[in-house]
Formats: C-alpha cells, structure tokens, sequence
C-alpha cells in the first residue's frame, strides 16, 4: 500500500475490513506526517511502513513508491494484494476461499470506481516477487518475466473492489500536470490524458485527447472506450453530429456492446418527436446484447436502466401490454418501475373499460 497523511481515515477503514484475511501491512508513506503509523498500530496487523518523499509534485513516480512495497512484501512470500487507502472490499474471506478453491498465478478483481463506468478488471492478487509496477502515472502490474508466456490470470467476477474516496477527492489536475510533462506520443499516454480531462468533466479538453489516441490506437476494445468517450463528450458540447458520427463508430468497433446503443436511444428520447421509432429500435437492440464479454458494472447498469427506458418507448406507442412484458426484465424494482407498471396497467383497464 501507498499513501500520505490526508488517507489516515481511509486506511482506518479499509484495514478493519481485510483483517481478517492480512498478515501483513507492507506501506509506503509519501510524506513524513505520522498519521499513517498511527492508524497502522492502531489496527493490531504486523506492518512495516517506509517514507518516500519527492521532492516536488511534478517528479513523483507512482511505480517507484508501489514497487517499493512491493519489494518489502516479497520478503514474507507467498499471496499479496495491493490496495488503495481509499478502496473498500465488502467480502474479503470469500476472496480468500475462492483462492483456495481456484489455482492460478495470479488474480484479477473488478474495480468499481463510480456507479456510472465500466470496471476495471485489475491483476490484485499476486506473487510479489513475479510482478512490478511500471509507469509513473496510471501504473500498472505486469509480470517481470514477460518472456515467460502469458500468466494464468483468474477473474473473479463476483468480489469488486470498490474505489469511494470522499466526494471532493480529486487528483485530476495533478495527474493531467504529471502526463503532459510525461507525454511520449504513444496512444496509452494519450488516453490517460484523454480520461483525466474526461473524469474530471472537462470535456472540451478532453476531446483532442481522445481524437489523438484514436488516430494512432489499434487496440479494438480500447477504440472503443474511446469512441463512447468521444461520443458523450460531444454530446456535453452540444455538437449532435458528430456525437451520432462517434457512437456509430463504437457500433461498427464492438456490435455486441451495449453502451453506444443505449446513448443513442436516449438521445432520441430527449429529442421526441419522429424520433421515437428509431429510439425503439436503438434500445430493442441495446437489450438484445447479452454477451459475456460485457463489463460487469455495465451488465448490471443497463439490466435495469435499459429495460426501463424500453418500456418507456413502447408505452409512447401505446404498446401497454409489451411495455408491461419488457420491464419484467429489469433487475431493480424502484419507484420508477412501480410507476411504469402502474400506468400500464391503468392504460390496459382503460381501454378494457366501456367508453
């Protein structure tokens, strides 16, 4: 683990939640305050805690603080999984049983960072000492003998850690200031660029960004983040045209995703009009998509949402009874749903009933 004075509370939090399945706590601290210790005794694990400090903002290196705990965790062998101060992880002893159950030389984990985006699926557990951390922003885990083959990765689809930092937590700014000193023309770097702008709802500076590292990815399921990306920010910026030119990209990239139609379909809705029938046929196809490739956040996102705004479209037709068939479908039943089954079923007495 990594991090400085300001993640005390954080790591309060998480460390109650993993202790049951840690051993040890191998950390490093960015700055010399000693909060992080405190809350590191405070949780009865055995630990060992380095400072790290850069000099300046602008010459920190996330990889090199990462690899440093790293380092200390290949002393005690066996599993480690790395962890942000400000993750969450609701279920760790199933995580655990699902190792023992599971053999693979390492594990991924789905990584909720907000309700409304994809997972990330991210190596977490792993041998310290067959893994390293690269690049100094948005570091990732890859094995140090890449010669090797591919690594048997599991995926545990159903154990997500969730990213839930305070509302008014954001690096943005940092992060954008670190890649642009960075930058090495190369189409990662550009989407890093792209998804900071992104993240942080600048959608304008996001734009270039994202149109550079279309130009020169070649990368299918990463184009089509990018296209989808595009697509939403244009449409913040009102230009239709080309938001329509984008999420039709994102169809011809990946058909069998189901996020291009969906944005589509409530395009139309918000526009109205003779609009409906094409969204009818946007959402129809949106919920036609059921593969299992798909993000699981997304999955889940759109097995409500989806079907709803279909039965939305099919009531705006008057197709009471297929509109009351469709949101069956839905995985949540809210307020919305109850209101959508209730206006159904008054419309179908309604013409059941004698004028």
């Amino acid at each position: 683990m990594v991090g400085h004075s300001p993640d005390a509370d954080y790591l309060r939090r998480l460390l109650s939640q993993v202790k049951p399945i840690i051993k040890n706590v191998c950390f490093v601290c960015t700055d010399k305050d000693k909060a992080i210790q405190s809350v590191l005794v405070d949780s009865g694990i055995p630990f060992e805690c380095s400072v790290r400090v850069f000099s300046s903002r602008e010459d920190f290196d996330f990889s090199v603080v990462r690899n440093m705990a790293r380092q200390m965790a290949t002393k005690h062998g066996g599993w480690s999984i790395w962890l942000d101060c400000d993750d969450t992880m609701e279920r760790p002893e199933q995580l655990l049983e699902s190792i023992e159950r599971v053999e693979a030389e390492a594990y991924a984990l789905p990584y909720e960072v907000s309700p409304t985006t994809a997972n990330l699926f991210k190596v977490r557990v792993h041998k310290a000492d067959e893994w390293h951390w690269v690049n100094s922003v948005h570091e990732e885990l890859l094995p140090i003998n890449q010669k090797g083959g591919q690594k048997n990765v599991t995926l545990f689809r159903d154990l997500p850690i969730v990213h839930a930092p305070k509302p008014d937590k954001t690096n943005h700014d940092f992060h954008i200031s670190l890649l642009k000193k960075q930058i090495k023309m190369s189409p990662n770097d550009y989407c890093y660029l792209a998804k900071e702008y992104y993240n942080k709802l600048d959608y304008e500076g996001a734009i270039p960004w994202i149109e550079k590292a279309i130009a020169i990815h070649d990368v299918s399921i990463e184009m089509y983040n990018l296209w989808i990306m595009l697509g939403i920010a244009y449409a913040h910026q009102g230009n239709e045209e080309r938001m329509m030119d984008a999420f039709f990209s994102a169809i011809k990239e990946r058909p069998h995703r189901r996020e291009a139609y969906f944005y589509l379909a409530e395009y139309c809705g918000k526009k109205g009009g003779k609009f409906v029938l094409k969204g009818l046929a946007y959402i129809t196809a949106c919920n036609a998509q059921r593969d299992a490739r798909e993000a699981l956040q997304h999955s889940k996102v759109y097995d409500s949402t989806g079907w709803k705004l279909h039965a939305r479209y099919l009531q705006k037709i008057g197709e009471w009874q297929a509109a009351l068939d469709i949101i069956e479908n839905a995985t949540v039943k809210d307020d919305e749903y109850d209101q959508i089954v209730g206006e159904c079923e008054q419309a179908l007495k309604n013409e059941q009933e004698p004028s």
